[in-house]
C-alpha cells in the first residue's frame, strides 16, 4: 500500500501511523528503505509491505520512503 503518513506515534523502531485510513505497526524486524525510521513523519510519502493482524492493522515488513 502506498500513500501519506498521518497521526504518527511512538519511538523508532516501534512506531504507529496511518496510511489511507489503515494503522501500520513497524517494529525491529521492520526494514527501512531509502530513509530511516525517524524520517516516517506526518506527511511523508511511504510505501508499506507487511501482514494484515487480526485486529485489521498491518504489520509493516517494509517501509520504503518515497
Amino acid at each position: 500500500m502506498k500513500g501519506t503518513v498521518a497521526n504518527r506515534s511512538g519511538n523508532c523502531p516501534t512506531i504507529g501511523f496511518l496510511v489511507q485510513g489503515t494503522t501500520v505497526m513497524t517494529n525491529g524486524n521492520t526494514k527501512f528503505e531509502d530513509g530511516s525510521c525517524a524520517q516516517v513523519v506526518n506527511g511523508a510519502r511511504v510505501g508499506v509491505e507487511g501482514t494484515r493482524q487480526s485486529n485489521n492493522t498491518i504489520l509493516a515488513k517494509e517501509v520504503e520512503i518515497d
